[in-house]
C-alpha cells in the first residue's frame, strides 16, 4: 500500500509539473522588408493597341513602390524587361537592396510601366496596385498577392 501511495503520489507531481504550461509572449512585428516582386498578370493592350505602339513590340516592363500620392519611393526602372512577351509570365525581380516598409499602416502602390524614351514619349503606366501591410499581418506571411482587375502581383519579404 505504501509504494502505491508513493506511486500515486509522483504520479500526481508529474501531472502538475508538466500541465503547468509557461506562456511564451506573442511576437509583434511592426515592420516588413520587401525582398521580390513578381508579376503574374497584366494588360498587355493599351486600349486595344500595344504599348509600344511605334515599335510594334511587347513592353518594357519595370515597377515602382510608390506611396499614395504616386511619389516614387522605390525606382525600378534599372531593372526593366526589355520587350517581355506575355508568355515570359511571371516576371519576377529581387530588389538588391529590400525595400523596407517601418510604418505597416501606410498605403503604397506597386506601379508597373513600360519604359520608354523621354522626350519622344514617356513611361506608359500599365497598372497600379495599392496595398497597406497592416491588411497582411494576419500571421505574419513572407508572401501575399494584391491585384485588381487584369494584375496580379505577389510580394515576398521579411517581417521584423
Amino acid at each position: 500500500m505504501k509504494k502505491q501511495l508513493q506511486f500515486i503520489g509522483i504520479a500526481l507531481t508529474a501531472m502538475i509539473l508538466f500541465s503547468c504550461k509557461k506562456k511564451t509572449p506573442a511576437v509583434v512585428y511592426n515592420n516588413f522588408k520587401i525582398n521580390t516582386v513578381q508579376i503574374t498578370e497584366i494588360p498587355y493592350l493599351d486600349g486595344g493597341s500595344t504599348w509600344d505602339l511605334l515599335f510594334n513590340v511587347d513592353p518594357d516592363i519595370f515597377f515602382n513602390i510608390e506611396d499614395a500620392n504616386n511619389n516614387i519611393l522605390y525606382d525600378g526602372s534599372s531593372t526593366y524587361l526589355s520587350n517581355a512577351p506575355a508568355s515570359n509570365l511571371p516576371f519576377i525581380w529581387t530588389l538588391a537592396s529590400p525595400y523596407q516598409i517601418t510604418n505597416t499602416a501606410t498605403t503604397y502602390n506597386i506601379a508597373v510601366y513600360d519604359l520608354d524614351t523621354p522626350p519622344v514619349d514617356s513611361n506608359d503606366l500599365m497598372s497600379r496596385v495599392s496595398f497597406k501591410m497592416d491588411d497582411h499581418k494576419s500571421g505574419y506571411p513572407s508572401s501575399f498577392q494584391i491585384g485588381t482587375s487584369g494584375v496580379n502581383i505577389t510580394i515576398t519579404g521579411t517581417w521584423y
